[in-house]
């Protein structure tokens, strides 16, 4: 956003943007869809370089890589499965509120090798994970923002991005919802046929 942006302005340019978002929501069939709209709105209010999805499954503790939209061309293991406690979504997880990382811990002092060698490797240099959750469950994933810059937002910024998560969680559980019902009506047809 320019500098010589008023807070009045930019206040109402993120609600606008969230209520695109809200309306967004319904609109597309996947994460993947969702999450290169939600890069393009977001990118007026809030500065990334990358936004990711993360998907929590409470009974093997794992985190999946959902959905990406970064900056440039890098292979991101979209898909890629961890376990939780390898992950600084274990952090969100146990208190359930943003996880802000200003600059990434040199490489011999990380807890997370596997995560933040992802992230140097694309030149990210500050994150931030929000969590997702409804009113069905307390921690769906998180919706990740990174930069290139080092401590790159500020307490405003991520609450911002906090309202924005709770959107893409009902979002989420919607798209869950659909599929495990089409899954369901097709193993019905398929036991009604033999």
């Amino acid at each position: 956003m320019p500098a010589s942006t008023t807070f009045e302005e930019t206040t109402a340019a993120r609600y606008q943007t969230l209520l695109e978002v809200s309306e967004s929501i319904g609109s597309h069939q996947s994460m993947s869809q969702l999450i290169g709209h939600l890069g393009s709105s977001l990118k007026r209010v809030v500065r990334f370089d990358g936004i990711t999805i993360t998907l929590y499954d409470p009974e093997r503790r794992t985190i999946t890589l959902l959905a990406v939209n970064i900056h440039r061309e890098y292979p991101v293991p979209v898909g890629r499965i961890l376990p939780v406690e390898q992950t600084p979504a274990e952090i969100v997880l146990a208190n359930g509120q943003p996880h802000y990382v200003p600059e990434l811990p040199e490489p011999e002092q990380d807890p997370y090798p596997a995560v933040h060698g992802i992230m140097r490797n694309v030149g990210v240099r500050s994150y931030v994970i929000l969590p997702m959750s409804t009113a069905r469950r307390k921690f769906l994933g998180g919706l990740n923002f990174a930069s290139l810059e080092r401590d790159a937002y500020r307490p405003e910024d991520i609450e911002f991005m906090r309202q924005v998560a709770r959107q893409v969680a009902v979002a989420l559980e919607n798209a869950m919802n659909y599929e495990a019902a089409v899954s369901l009506q097709q193993q019905l047809l398929r036991t009604a046929t033999t």
